[in-house]
């Protein structure tokens, strides 16, 4: 038996006592639901553009000794977490260089070093420098975007009930 999902609607938008209130609830949810897709969509493309800005297409080496290891990044974030070949090198080096000289694969790296050295080998022992705070105020800022968002999210539910 089909059913004609047109005629039926247009059946209950004509008619002016609604004896369906859940009806009127599933259309303000469905439409709040759309926003908050739609602002989760720009939420990724803006970590997508930051990505991109950061590593992707980027060339980066370390000046040693034999002058020259070049690591490449294309698409592989997961290389900056070798520790033989890149943090302990730029530990020793405090060398880091970049094409265009991009101030912020260096402020990466550093984060990366100072998570790695600071929290994750030596069993969550704290030590603090200038640099750790920091780094440590630039991490709450972007938990606090993040939460900020959450809270948007939770403010459109709110709205539906």
């Amino acid at each position: 038996m089909n059913i004609n999902f047109k005629r039926e609607l247009k059946y209950v938008l004509k008619k002016k006592n609604f004896k369906f209130k859940k009806f009127n609830h599933l259309l303000i949810i469905f439409y709040s639901l759309k926003k908050i897709l739609k602002i989760s969509k720009e939420f990724k493309h803006n970590l997508y553009k930051t990505k991109n800005n950061l590593l992707i297409n980027k060339t980066i080496y370390f000046n040693f000794i034999t002058n020259g290891l070049d690591l490449k990044f294309e698409n592989q974030y997961q290389n900056l977490y070798i520790k033989e070949t890149f943090i302990n090198n730029y530990l020793l080096k405090n060398s880091l260089i970049s094409r265009n000289n991009d101030l912020n694969i260096i402020k990466l790296q550093k984060f990366i070093t100072i998570i790695d050295n600071n929290y994750i080998e030596n069993d969550l022992k704290i030590n603090f420098n200038v640099n750790d705070y920091l780094l440590i105020t630039n991490i709450l800022f972007f938990k606090i975007i993040f939460e900020y968002y959450i809270s948007l999210k939770l403010n459109f539910l709110l709205k539906i009930n």
